[in-house]
């Protein structure tokens, strides 16, 4: 994963976030069994949207990323980075 630079960069610059896979928890019934739960926290309030759509990006990269290691779905997330504000 730190193997990223946008990733890397991205943790850097934004020290109190937090990423965690939550394995099997099963937190909205509709899921199938065996889907894991990508959990994404920031401390505080996001009152920018620009600082929101900052995130969304990054959250989108953590899941291309943990696909192209294939530690997700074969195939990626199909959503560009930069494209959340369109």
């Amino acid at each position: 994963m730190f193997g990223n630079a946008p990733i890397r960069q991205w943790i850097w610059l934004n020290p109190t976030i937090q990423i965690e896979i939550k394995h099997h928890e099963r937190l909205i019934p509709e899921f199938p069994g065996g889907i894991d739960e990508l959990e994404f926290k920031v401390r505080g309030i996001i009152t920018k949207l620009e600082t929101l759509f900052t995130f969304y990006e990054c959250f989108v990269e953590v899941l291309n990323q943990l696909s192209r290691i294939g530690s997700a779905l074969e195939t990626e997330v199909g959503i560009t980075p930069g494209k959340a504000a369109s």
